[in-house]
């Protein structure tokens, strides 16, 4: 994992990679192969959580 960077899916849009780059905040189109977001999904998920079960790094 690089060091300020996240993914996230957001299931209330098309899917989006969201890029944190210090204090910028990049949108990026990205498609992904993964299973659908549960839609009760309200809020942005940690993409890494999903591929890793949920388990929580910092």
């Amino acid at each position: 994992v690089f060091p300020g960077f996240q993914l996230y899916l957001r299931p209330e849009s098309s899917q989006w990679g969201t890029s944190y780059v210090g204090n910028a905040l990049i949108h990026i189109d990205i498609p992904f192969a993964l299973p659908a977001v549960p839609k009760e999904e309200t809020q942005p998920k940690p993409l890494l959580d999903i591929l890793k079960g949920n388990s929580k790094q910092d």
